[in-house]
């Protein structure tokens, strides 16, 4: 049965999905500025059938959130709130290790730890906070820091995006979310910053 994708753009995309030949710069971009989500997740799952059949990989996760605090004004965030809103929060060191451990089982294979951008939480903080988790939760991958975050914890500390990464993973950091709008924010904002830092 034919597919009908809204973008048609990405036909011919899919016709290379369907023969298993690898795709183009090109066709990604394509696919990034498609708002045709149907589709593309139609083309992601013909790919994870022909690697994985019929199998699922799910893991199981805990967010923490260590801060709502920060210093952007981002149009497209519900999340961050300024240092003097009433609501917002920052956890100790301990409220995010107890944090951790509530709900904690051995089924917990995760840790997704994002926030704000706060204004006086340092890089060293953060390492504490991680090598603190990894202490507690050997055993637990940890995936922290947006690039935004990762960014903005280089310019503050005033040294490089590439020791800054190191220091995370240095700390316990396993790998780091990706998100489309914070890519975007980090390439046009944090990259311009950082070059001065290198």
């Amino acid at each position: 049965m034919p597919v009908d994708f809204e973008d048609r753009r990405l036909q011919p995309i899919l016709e290379k999905v369907e023969a298993g030949v690898r795709l183009s710069y090109d066709d990604g971009i394509a696919m990034y500025r498609s708002s045709d989500i149907l589709a593309l997740g139609y083309m992601a799952n013909l790919v994870r059938e022909r690697l994985h059949g019929s199998t699922t990989y799910f893991n199981v996760n805990r967010h923490i959130n260590p801060t709502d605090v920060c210093v952007a004004s981002c149009r497209l965030c519900a999340f961050g709130k300024k240092a003097k809103d009433p609501k917002a929060y920052t956890m100790s060191l301990e409220q995010v290790w107890e944090t951790a451990g509530i709900g904690w089982s051995e089924a917990v294979t995760e840790f997704h730890i994002v926030g704000g951008l706060h204004p006086e939480l340092t890089l060293d903080w953060y390492c504490q906070m991680l090598r603190g988790l990894k202490e507690r939760f050997p055993q637990v991958h940890l995936k922290a820091f947006t690039m935004v975050e990762v960014g903005y914890l280089a310019q503050r500390t005033k040294i490089s995006i590439r020791e800054t990464l190191q220091r995370l993973k240095d700390a316990g950091v396993d790998s780091l979310p990706g998100g489309g709008a914070e890519t975007r924010f980090f390439a046009t904002e944090c990259a311009a910053s950082s070059a001065t830092t290198n």
